[in-house]
């Protein structure tokens, strides 16, 4: 199957093989916005990788959803065979091109020591760690280039993963930056972000840090309150009226089962996604499939629905989930940033205060270690007319054309 890439992948293949020429040995990292369609740019990484060096290539992941969905494209994009090593899906193959879930894999570094070329999607999940899953498989299997993919290309606590003391020595190409992510939406590959400030504001001043995150227990403890969830379901079904898809971030099980209880009782179909839904007698993946049919207008999550979600038709985030994790913070906006038909923008209500907090999706603030706390000067702007947050160099509103003094 040919494929035909968008400029801005041709760009990051190109970029990745001159990048093999250049910095012989050395790991790259490319950055691509969530919805730009990674999964392209990994199969025409392999292709070409595959008619120059002849070289066996492993696909990592760690998230069943991405091994599936990889598998499935590149099995249709490649001319060749693409084995599937996954416990959780019962296949345990190897090939010449492989795709793997990190867990089943890493234990058993010495099988995969020919295959030169390393893929890792969402490489943002490797942590510096060394006795890791990552760590500990990548440090056995011998000498190998790794090529990281992610649409966010730093960690709490740590900050950029690449650089010269990094696992990924340099940036191949960087397409989720500022410019290149707004060029994108200009472009109409990538749906707009509507970001807008709420009567509800969840105050996080009172909150301790846990490992750079504010605490779960206190959150749930201060915001799981019938007040709280129905002055901001209130809200939602007023700024949702003609959303046809909400995707809502809860802190924990019983927080998101409040919420979705609420909804329910306000007329909408709700489902919540979260780790013990199976003991309630509930199936993630039936539940997710409903959504995206239709069954439920509303899936309310509990740190599930970021990484390797792929639903484009959500054109309503919710936040009541606070967090300091730029990660968290990027990958859940970008959930609504995939281009659907009907879909102008994905409205952002974030009672969190995490936009304040963090800055843009496409601009956000990322703490390198040991480099302070970032005061200094605002990472956003209201607009004083439709109260949408905007970067400070926003010179007129998006949203409504307000143009600033």
């Amino acid at each position: 199957m040919t494929i035909e890439l968008r400029h801005y992948q041709k760009d990051a293949v190109d970029k990745t093989m001159e990048y093999f020429q250049q910095h012989k040995g050395q790991n790259g990292l490319i950055m691509l916005p969530t919805g730009s369609g990674k999964t392209y740019v990994i199969a025409d990484i392999i292709r070409r990788a595959r008619e120059k060096y002849n070289v066996k290539v492993l696909v990592i992941s760690h998230v069943k959803e991405i091994l599936e969905q990889n598998h499935k494209s590149l099995s249709s994009y490649l001319d060749e065979r693409v084995s599937l090593n996954s416990a959780g899906l019962g296949r345990r193959e190897r090939g010449d091109v492989s795709v793997a879930g990190i867990q089943s894999i890493y234990r058993s570094p010495n099988m995969w020591q020919e295959h030169k070329l390393i893929i890792v999607d969402e490489a943002h999940l490797i942590s510096t760690e060394e006795d890791t899953m990552y760590q500990k498989f990548l440090s056995s299997i011998g000498k190998h280039v790794c090529i990281g993919l992610t649409a966010t290309g730093f960690r709490l606590g740590t900050g950029y993963i690449y650089g010269r003391t990094k696992l990924f020595e340099r940036a191949v190409c960087d397409w989720s930056s500022s410019e290149n992510f707004e060029r994108l939406v200009k472009e109409g590959y990538l749906a707009p972000l509507t970001t807008k400030r709420t009567q509800l504001e969840m105050d996080t001043s009172d909150i301790k840090l846990v490992g750079g995150d504010f605490n779960e227990k206190q959150m749930s403890d201060k915001f799981n309150r019938s007040a709280v969830t129905e002055a901001a379901i209130k809200e939602i079904l007023a700024a949702g009226r003609n959303r046809k898809k909400w995707l809502i971030f809860a802190i924990d099980v019983s927080h998101a089962e409040h919420i979705a209880e609420t909804l329910i009782r306000s007329g909408i179909k709700t489902a919540p996604v979260h780790s013990r839904m199976q003991d309630a007698g509930f199936c993630r993946d039936k539940t997710i499939e409903g959504f995206k049919d239709g069954k439920y207008q509303c899936v309310v999550n509990v740190n599930i629905l970021t990484t390797g979600f792929d639903e484009p038709g959500i054109d309503l985030i919710a936040m009541l989930r606070p967090t300091k994790s730029p990660v968290l913070h990027v990958q859940s906006l970008g959930r609504g940033s995939r281009t659907s038909d009907g879909k102008n923008n994905c409205l952002v209500l974030d009672f969190a205060g995490n936009t304040q907090r963090l800055g843009p999706i496409n601009d956000p603030l990322v703490l390198e270690k040991g480099k302070g706390k970032g005061d200094g000067d605002p990472i956003t702007k209201d607009c004083p007319k439709c109260l949408s947050i905007l970067a400070p160099a926003v010179r007129v509103c998006p949203d409504c054309g307000h143009e600033f003094k």
